[in-house]
């Protein structure tokens, strides 16, 4: 009888513990997916300092995963090529909001990628996907512009940090 006493403590323990990981992944998940809206208060030009700078930056619309709306960035050292497309190397990010849902507000990227995600291409080679970030948009001016900073790492220590101001690109890409 006690060791069947034993394996029912040890089990009802075990459970206990699932649901409180299960309960604490939860919270985490519902927080990295809502972005934090930035105080009035706060001098956003403190928020990140730039030291990586792109000459080009376009955005555009696009699609999230699950075929939700998303805002599209693009930064790179190159200009469009004559058939209007965007040469590497580049860093890529990708918010999964509507352009209605993202100005004055800061994204924090992490491994659920609930939230977008980012990547680093070298102008030969694979992409790097994010390993973690932040993004701040400052303001949106839909199809005219978007301004904002990101301080994002990638693997290998490698690590972006700057401010842009993009331009819109016409092409939009209609999701569902």
């Amino acid at each position: 009888m006690n060791l069947f006493a034993n394996k029912s403590k040890i089990l009802m323990f075990v459970l206990l513990i699932i649901v409180f990981c299960f309960l604490a992944c939860q919270d985490k998940e519902k927080a990295s997916a809502n972005p934090t809206k930035l105080n009035p208060e706060t001098n956003i030009d403190n928020q990140l300092k730039p030291n990586t700078f792109y000459k080009y930056a376009y955005a555009m619309r696009g699609c999230a995963p699950w075929d939700g709306a998303a805002v599209q960035i693009y930064l790179s050292d190159e200009p469009l090529t004559e058939k209007g497309q965007i040469q590497k190397p580049l860093l890529s990010i990708f918010i999964y909001k509507d352009i209605s849902e993202i100005s004055e507000k800061i994204f924090k990227f992490g491994q659920d990628f609930n939230i977008g995600t980012a990547s680093l291409c070298p102008k030969e080679g694979k992409c790097q996907l994010i390993k973690s970030g932040t993004v701040i948009i400052k303001s949106v001016s839909p199809d005219k512009n978007i301004q904002g900073e990101y301080e994002i790492e990638f693997e290998g220590n490698i690590k972006k940090i700057g401010k842009f101001q993009t331009s819109w690109m016409k092409e939009m890409i209609p999701c569902g």
